[in-house]
């Protein structure tokens, strides 16, 4: 067989998941349970996440680390494509 770099073949000579050379920023990969699939936007109804739950600020104190932590949040989501 000819030595030939996986890089180098044409995107129909891949195997799956095929089309991820021209899949959009910010696209996964989703299986269709068929031994195939394609890209997508994954909607956030997809994810399975725990949220920490947020509690009551009890003084003026408590406002620079929760909107420390707010920032964090966004950023966190931003750097998942999440939000913009």
């Amino acid at each position: 067989m000819a030595d030939v770099e996986h890089a180098q073949l044409p995107d129909e000579l891949l195997h799956e998941p095929k089309g991820a050379s021209t899949a959009a920023n910010g696209e996964v990969y989703v299986a269709n349970g068929a031994g195939s699939g394609g890209f997508k936007k994954l909607p956030t109804t997809s994810l399975d996440m725990t949220l920490t739950a947020v509690s009551a600020l009890t003084s003026d104190a408590d406002l620079p680390t929760a909107v420390s932590k707010i920032n964090e949040l966004i950023a966190a989501l931003k750097d998942e494509g999440l939000l913009q």
